[in-house]
């Protein structure tokens, strides 16, 4: 809140400012006043009103949504009511009583109008008798255009056919003054769409209607020259909203626009209701004649949404859903909506490019228009791409850097890439609820640690995203980077994006490989070195990690551990915060077990691979192969032959070559094996499910039931059956298969009958498990390896994402 002598001051300009339009030439000469005002949050004067006012007339300019903004008119009211507006509300004196000869001397309130380039002030007097009168007075050019904008369309309206609505009726107008009558009869706010709302666009709509080539349209409004100069003298505005407003522009070129009359602002409050509903519409200074159809229709659904309910686009989409059918025909509501998404951004951007302070309200706005252009450009553009330029839109206000980016355009950033982000835990919250509610992201997985916040966004075209927002620059429990300095010093490149410099992008490099033990990658250790620290031990062990690659963590634990940050009490709120993690992620992060079955020939080598690349660098899982079970327990021969010797023979010699025949020795194989799939089963979910790592089996329990001569074992089917009923179930199962020509111009193993009788057993056995457990067990005809990649990737992406 400002000083009192400052708000004088304020208040004062106000005045002089409207003095200087020539409203009332006594205003500021001598005569003075004593007024009292409210502030915005930010400090500046929202409204002002003499002392001694019987009524709160300055509430005619606010308005009411929401049981808070309703508690607060009815607290206003009840101060006036008690008469203690002088003991609630503070005043000052300042010269220039500017109503006296323009209305009752104490019969007024004036709104001094939201920020930016269109601020005006509007003036409320009522006489004696409670007519009132709102004035509109021009503070700059472009708000005295926009006044003649208004009077120019009240005077057409006036002179055209319209429906069960009002308007405002002129009362005097100049040009820097617009002042209109009150309507007392509408007195009741809307806030939702009805009827009556319907009858003024239909109106509207028969207003100057007419269709136009888009080329004729984009001369009309000048877009593509007004475009060009927001794009390359963009300074505040993020660059990818600027990015999609060039695509929607390049995607629009192909149909024509139906184009007529248009509010410009048609939102719940420029409006009032009477008893019956009827409109009356009223602040026509952004009304226009090349509006395209559906304008006015989507603004009072966005600019509600944003302004009045704090709803994400994806509710706001849900609503503008239910009504659409009766104003739009098949598929134009698309193009329209698109329409004015182009038109209004691009409006607003040009608006808030000029304005010196931005208010919250904008940025609220400039992430609903992004989630929508993303929703309306995902035919044309990765969902992918999209959600890169909004997460980089979403924190572009905000005190961040981002590490290790490659060069170039981010939305172009390699899809086994992810996206680190130097942030802090308040911004880190912003940009998650942002994710959450966006329209292209199917899920959000959110790992949340004291020093880093890890996030899997799961897309629309099943894609993913990585992000890690990162807090503090920790190992362990050792912090080795300060992050608040790196954002500070962090470079700007050409798109608007905060990237940590050079130097600290190098000092982290080796830091981060060397205190975890890894070799630095030969594409680091060929950049420039510019590492300059102000400990030269530190700066002398770095050079060599770059020099020939190799850690050097004892030494660098050595120098960094003696640091303050990570000495006496922050060593233990370090360690606190370490342990406290480390249980959380036991907790909560848990792996998961998947099973390739199938033939030989079948494919499973080639999809357990790109599977694994895909978990590793897509879903950034640590993975483990296994190969047919967990190996607690030796191969047999190994106890007479030594584990090298065994392991060598069973390599050399064909699958299904075994001789054994007998039952008993059967059964005894068939016990060894199982107890090491009983007892192996713990081992393996300990040692890497519990701490978050996938584990694949090439071939499985399975191959005991159906193919348990692979073993050299001859049991009935339902002995090892009935077994893997004790056994903990993978998470997911999946059968490759393909038919038997296939199979054998792959491998030549097995004959045609074989893999024909192998393959249907498998298929009927996972069909059986697939009654129980239908999430669980997949058949998969195996004939194009990227259908089956592309399946066997969106099961597991549903489990872990």
């Amino acid at each position: 809140m400002l000083s009192n002598g400052q708000t004088m001051n304020d208040i004062q300009q106000i005045i002089n400012r409207i003095s200087a339009t020539g409203w009332n030439e006594a205003a500021g000469k001598g005569h003075k006043v004593n007024v009292h005002y409210i502030e915005n949050r930010d400090g500046s004067v929202r409204w002002i009103w003499p002392c001694g006012a019987r009524h709160p007339l300055f509430l005619k300019c606010y308005h009411v949504q929401g049981w808070r903004s309703q508690l607060v008119s009815w607290a206003i009211q009840l101060v006036f009511v008690l008469r203690l507006p002088t003991w609630v509300f503070r005043q000052v004196s300042v010269a220039g009583n500017f109503v006296t000869d323009r209305g009752g001397a104490t019969n007024w309130a004036l709104f001094t109008g939201t920020t930016g380039p269109n601020q005006k002030y509007i003036l409320y007097t009522a006489d004696e008798k409670g007519e009132g009168v709102f004035t509109k007075i021009a503070i700059s050019n472009r708000a005295a255009a926009l006044i003649a904008t208004e009077y120019s369309v009240l005077q057409q309206l006036d002179s055209s056919v319209r429906g069960n609505w009002a308007y405002p009726q002129v009362v005097y107008c100049d040009p820097q003054f617009f002042s209109v009558a009150e309507a007392p009869q509408y007195v009741h706010r809307v806030n939702t769409f009805t009827p009556h709302h319907a009858d003024v666009l239909a109106t509207l709509r028969t207003l100057g209607n007419r269709t136009l080539s888009f080329e004729a349209w984009n001369r009309a409004l000048d877009l593509d020259q007004r475009l060009a100069r927001l794009t390359a003298n963009r300074a505040k505005t993020p660059a990818g909203i600027v990015k999609k407003l060039g695509l929607l522009y390049q995607r629009l070129r192909e149909k024509s626009v139906e184009v007529h009359l248009a509010h410009g602002d048609f939102t719940p409050w420029n409006m009032y209701a009477n008893q019956q509903g009827a409109l009356y519409l009223y602040d026509w200074e952004l009304a226009h004649h090349n509006y395209p159809k559906g304008f006015d229709f989507f603004h009072f659904f966005v600019q509600k949404g944003v302004l009045l309910t704090r709803t994400p686009w994806q509710q706001i989409r849900r609503e503008i859903e239910t009504h659409a059918p009766s104003f739009f025909e098949n598929d134009e509501k698309e193009h329209c909506l698109s329409l004015y998404l182009f038109t209004n951004v691009l409006n607003y951007l040009e608006i808030y490019e000029q304005q010196a302070q931005w208010h919250p309200q904008i940025y609220w706005l400039l992430e609903t228009w992004n989630m929508a252009m993303s929703d309306v450009l995902r035919p044309a553009m990765p969902p992918r791409e999209l959600v890169v330029l909004d997460v980089f839109d979403g924190v572009h206000h905000q005190a961040y850097a981002g590490l290790k980016l490659p060069a170039g355009p981010l939305e172009k950033l390699s899809l086994y890439s992810d996206l680190d982000l130097l942030l802090s835990k308040k911004a880190t919250r912003a940009l998650l609820t942002q994710c959450q509610h966006h329209p292209l992201v199917n899920t959000t997985k959110i790992q949340s640690g004291t020093a880093m916040t890890k996030v899997t966004l799961h897309l629309a075209d099943d894609s993913i995203l990585s992000l890690d927002c990162i807090h503090q620059l920790k190992r362990r429990h050792v912090q080795y980077m300060s992050v608040p300095q790196m954002i500070q010093t962090a470079e700007t490149d050409t798109d608007g994006i905060r990237r940590v410099n050079e130097a600290d992008t190098q000092r982290f490099i080796g830091l981060f490989y060397g205190l975890n033990k890894a070799n630095i990658p030969n594409q680091y250790r060929q950049m420039p070195r510019t590492v300059q620290t102000d400990n030269p031990l530190l700066d002398q062990v770095l050079d060599q990690q770059f020099s020939d690659g190799q850690p050097r963590q004892a030494q660098l634990l050595e120098i960094i551990q003696k640091w303050p940050e990570n000495r006496g009490f922050s060593r233990v709120r370090h360690w606190l915060a370490y342990l406290s993690d480390t249980g959380l992620q036991l907790l909560r992060h848990r792996g998961m077990v998947i099973t390739f079955s199938g033939v030989d020939g079948a494919g499973k080598s080639t999809i357990i691979e790109t599977t694994k690349r895909e978990l590793e660098k897509k879903l950034r899982k640590r993975v483990v192969v296994i190969r047919h079970r967990p190996s607690l327990l030796p191969i047999l021969s190994a106890w007479t032959k030594g584990k090298a010797a065994a392991e060598k023979v069973a390599a050399d010699h064909l699958p299904r070559q075994g001789t054994n025949k007998s039952r008993v020795s059967s059964l005894f194989r068939f016990l060894y094996y199982y107890t090491d799939y009983l007892l192996g089963q713990f081992w393996v979910y300990l040692r890497y499910v519990v701490p978050g790592k996938v584990v694949l089996y090439d071939r499985y329990y399975f191959d005991f039931i159906h193919d348990s001569r692979r073993s050299n074992i001859e049991l009935p089917k339902w002995l090892p059956k009935m077994g893997y009923t004790l056994l903990l179930h993978p998470h997911l199962n999946f059968f490759l298969y393909a038919d038997a020509p296939t199979i054998l111009r792959r491998k030549q193993e097995l004959d045609a009958t074989t893999i024909e009788h192998l393959t249907k057993n498998y298929l009927d056995l996972f069909q059986q498990l697939g009654r129980k457990h239908p999430a669980q067990y997949y058949t998969i005809n195996n004939i194009c390896l990227n259908q089956t990649t592309t399946f066997i990737t969106r099961k597991i992406q549903s489990k872990l994402v």
